[in-house]
């Protein structure tokens, strides 16, 4: 895959010139789309919006629908994550919507480490060079929600949040403009997460592993992030003040104590009904993949 080095390509523009340096941005982000467009087995097409570019698999009328609404879910996510969310990179987004499942993963797993077991998804945001998205062609019921979640995470790229935090987040985003049905029944996604959790399970999932798991481990991360961020999100200022503060490498726990007045154990006490051990950075492993979700 014709991925750029991006580190080599930072312009000579001084850093108070925010206007040459988002076109420098999207002039390189174009040239790369150029280049990625020819690598599948069939040519994609590169469509325009003001803030999107979007390399597409789909017939044009779609592919402009759905640029309308990447803008429009773009207004909506930073009005409801007001003091959370902002957009203020340089260059457009980029949205890639590949034509199969070959495609697609012959495309993200040249984001993921080389060994290991992973979970099969629909669509990512990678946080690697210039910021873009990709996910798997389908009906506009299927991409939207996906596009919705992945936009809330590339809006939320500057902070150094966990990635409980960042999912809770995404997955209350989507729940909220592109709802779709829950795979499980609530009866059963609580004997699910009675389950499965215990001491360990609950160190992956404050450290982020448990979002790569094969297994039903990592529908329940999301599913646990999203209970969360829900109860915190009660009192809209709290929850910014607690984002704001959240820091990957302590699972937020400092930032609950000072901003919510509470352990993380009574957030998911009132989650899931579980009060396992609180974030421990010294047991996580030390090869903890970042970069994407």
């Amino acid at each position: 895959m014709p991925i750029p080095a991006w580190e080599s390509n930072q312009p000579a523009i001084h850093d108070d010139d925010k206007a040459a340096l988002h076109l420098y941005w999207t002039q390189v982000a174009l040239a790369w789309l150029e280049r990625l467009s020819t690598t599948f087995d069939e040519r994609l097409q590169i469509y325009e919006s003001e803030d999107f570019f979007l390399l597409s698999a789909l017939q044009q009328r779609p592919s402009e629908v759905l640029l309308a609404y990447a803008q429009k879910a773009q207004r909506r996510i930073l009005a409801m994550l007001d003091g959370i969310a902002r957009d203020d990179g340089y260059g457009k987004y980029i949205i890639c919507v590949l034509q199969n499942d070959d495609d697609y993963y012959r495309y993200v797993s040249e984001y993921y480490p080389q060994d290991g077991k992973f979970a099969f998804s629909g669509g990512m945001f990678i946080q690697q060079g210039h910021g873009h998205f990709v996910f798997r062609q389908g009906d506009m019921n299927s991409m939207e929600p996906t596009l919705v979640h992945e936009l809330a995470h590339a809006l939320l790229s500057h902070l150094p949040i966990p990635a409980w935090v960042n999912e809770g987040l995404a997955v209350n985003t989507e729940r909220r403009w592109a709802p779709r049905p829950a795979p499980y029944k609530p009866n059963e996604m609580a004997y699910m997460h009675a389950q499965f959790w215990n001491p360990e399970t609950m160190q992956e999932f404050w450290s982020g592993k448990s979002y790569l798991r094969p297994d039903d481990g990592n529908a329940l991360s999301y599913d646990l992030a999203q209970r969360m961020i829900a109860i915190i999100g009660r009192d809209h200022g709290a929850l910014v003040n607690f984002v704001n503060a959240a820091l990957d490498e302590d699972g937020g726990q400092q930032a609950a104590r000072d901003c919510l007045g509470v352990s993380l154990n009574d957030i998911t006490q009132e989650a899931i009904g579980a009060d396992f051990d609180l974030p421990n950075p010294q047991i996580w492993s030390a090869g903890k993949e970042k970069g994407w979700f």
